[in-house]
């Protein structure tokens, strides 16, 4: 069975980061999937089965099949403390794997400077089944010792 999730324009045009100064900037980089640069879409790496196509007119990152991704990892300033993620997302027939993080679903892995996660694991947005598309909005604490986060 084919499993798809739809992620539009609005994934992750809004990850702010508040720092101690209060100052808020959007850290990912063509959050749209609407800038190519030789070909590829800019900012992003895509992996197996992932794909941005115009859906009405709006750039939409579809991806197909398990284990399907596009990852962006974003450097952290040193006085970011919270950020705040904003994101719209869709679910066309994701079958659960056999563990219950196997679904459609934007991974968030906090990093150190040497590559290795800090903190816990991030409450994730996920879906399953088919759904409508929904709006996922979100604040994070950045744990001590992070300079990045991954997005997947």
């Amino acid at each position: 069975m084919k499993i798809t999730l739809l992620i539009t324009v609005l994934f992750a045009t809004s990850l702010l980061a508040n720092s101690a100064s209060l100052s808020t900037k959007n850290l990912v980089i063509n959050g749209d999937f609407s800038k190519k640069k030789n070909g590829k879409i800019e900012g992003w790496q895509l992996q197996k089965n992932a794909t941005v196509k115009l859906i009405n007119n709006k750039p939409t990152l579809i991806l197909t099949g398990s284990y399907a991704s596009v990852t962006q990892s974003i450097k952290l300033n040193s006085t970011c403390q919270i950020l705040h993620l904003s994101m719209k997302m869709k679910g066309v027939n994701i079958i659960m794997g056999d563990a219950n993080w196997k679904d459609g679903r934007l991974a968030m892995c906090f990093k150190s400077s040497d590559g290795k996660r800090v903190g816990s694991w991030p409450k994730v947005f996920n879906v399953k089944g088919s759904t409508n598309w929904i709006s996922c909005e979100r604040d994070y604490e950045v744990p001590d010792g992070a300079v990045s986060l991954d997005l997947t």
